[in-house]
């Protein structure tokens, strides 16, 4: 399966990582979104980007144009974990 064609049929958010996305930190994530990562000389493929919603970054506080597309992915899946784990038991406190 093609990741285009599977991009059309998924129902959950599709994320991309690009230094021009929206910080991770302040964005909400629902459950059952999913994570596109690019590589590291050339990003994610241009009809890749064209079929997702929403992207993401990974906030710099250091002078660098990008990280290692494998830590970039490691840490925004770890963020992902973060934010779900958070909301989920923010929501099951108020029941």
């Amino acid at each position: 399966v093609k990741l285009t064609d599977w991009l059309q049929t998924y129902t959950g958010e599709v994320f991309g990582a690009d230094l021009t996305g929206e910080s991770l930190y302040d964005c909400e994530i629902p459950s059952n979104s999913a994570l596109i990562i690019g590589s590291e000389s050339h990003g994610i493929r241009t009809e890749v980007k064209a079929a997702l919603q929403r992207f993401i970054t990974i906030p710099r506080f250091v002078e660098a144009d990008s990280v290692n597309a494998g830590i970039a992915a490691a840490i925004a899946i770890a963020l992902f974990l973060v934010i779900w784990y958070t909301f989920f038991h923010y929501f099951e406190k108020l029941k």
